[in-house]
């Protein structure tokens, strides 16, 4: 129930800009842009096969610069001391939409592409978001914030580790599963 209040709230920070804060516009800014990706992907999904991978890798590409950007913001909060609550206002629209972002791209691994290990690939990081999600470490919390500091760095480097590594894995596939089909 709390994704769709957030839902409602961005529509509301789209719709009335000028009533709400520069971050607020930023998250909802966030939102509209991942749901235009995944629009854009269902569409070239339905193009052609090729345009079904390309739309994966563009995805995955979006979601190694979202884990980025989540490394760089918990970075800036660590080397400027800014205020906690404002560190937790800025990471976790990034979170949210990491997330989002990654059940959209294993749904699409599923049920666009035919390349078991991309989809069986795209799962397990799925699961893995929502066992971190299930024991409570995943968002960043302002009130214990500055000792966990340390664990949030760690997590976002890992964030980009395993983003590399199935770009890397979603590389290989297309390619043995483009040889496969377009093979004589």
């Amino acid at each position: 129930m709390r994704f769709l209040e957030q839902q409602r709230e961005v529509w509301h920070t789209l719709c009335n800009p000028s009533k709400h804060s520069a971050g607020e516009r930023k998250r909802a800014y966030f939102f509209l842009f991942a749901y235009c990706i995944a629009i854009g992907t269902f569409f070239a999904s339905l193009l052609h096969f090729i345009g079904a991978w390309v739309a994966s890798g563009l995805m995955q590409l979006i979601m190694l610069i979202f884990a980025m950007i989540f490394a760089l913001n918990i970075a800036d909060c660590r080397d400027k001391c800014l205020n906690v609550l404002e560190c937790e206002r800025t990471v976790n629209p990034v979170l949210e939409i990491y997330v989002a972002l990654r059940v959209l791209q294993s749904i699409h691994a599923l049920f666009f592409l035919d390349s078991v290990v991309v989809s069986v690939f795209f799962l397990l990081a799925l699961l893995f978001l929502f066992w971190r999600m299930y024991r409570g470490v995943f968002f960043v919390d302002a009130t214990s914030l500055w000792r966990e500091m340390g664990r949030l760095e760690r997590e976002s480097y890992m964030h980009i580790a395993v983003d590399v590594i199935l770009f890397v894995t979603y590389l290989i596939c297309m390619i043995f599963s483009m040889v496969s089909k377009y093979a004589v």
